[in-house]
């Protein structure tokens, strides 16, 4: 938990992001207002996208949510602090393309195992086309399969990272569709 920083943490984090110091030390007065524990919960997290989609299937949201949850919390400790905000952040606004792709795998890699299974893709998918109301499963599953046949190089049935990210950035048509899947 991070409530403080000292000038060699904001230096660090600096270092570490593609924010200054300024920026991270403004971000993270932000983050304290809203959080004064100086951490979001998972409940928390939670609580916020549930207000986000407020019309939405609650389970919906919940699991996508879960999926988002994952991705923040860098450290796997069960909350998000703010180095783990401040990195994703980080990443989300001003990233490259292969930091963004990166990150976008960690949300497709539901179980944490460095590989995407149809099945994972699957079940992102089927979240994200639920919140947005414009599909179910089955338009996820189609999408899925696309993302697959063009990105699972080695035909293993799984995606690494690299084929995950080389594959989303030499087929536009793929990118699109994970940039419209949540990326």
């Amino acid at each position: 938990m991070v409530t403080s920083l000292s000038s060699e943490q904001l230096i660090q984090l600096s270092e570490k992001t593609h924010f200054s110091s300024n920026e991270v030390r403004s971000r993270h007065e932000s983050f304290l207002k809203d959080f004064p524990d100086g951490v979001i919960s998972r409940k928390e997290f939670h609580d916020t996208y549930r207000q986000a989609f407020p019309g939405c299937q609650q389970n919906d949201v919940q699991r996508y949510a879960e999926y988002m949850f994952n991705a923040y919390d860098i450290d796997c400790d069960g909350e998000v602090d703010f180095v783990d905000y401040i990195r994703t952040l980080s990443v989300t606004e001003r990233g490259t393309m292969d930091e963004k792709l990166k990150w976008a795998f960690s949300m497709y890699d539901i179980n944490g195992d460095g590989q995407v299974s149809l099945k994972e893709a699957t079940e992102f998918l089927t979240s994200v086309h639920r919140l947005r109301g414009n599909g179910d499963r089955e338009s996820a599953e189609r999408a899925a399969r696309r993302i697959f046949r063009d990105l699972d190089i080695n035909g293993d049935g799984l995606l690494s990272q690299s084929e995950f990210v080389v594959g989303a950035k030499n087929a536009p048509i793929v990118r699109d569709l994970l940039e419209g899947g949540g990326v």
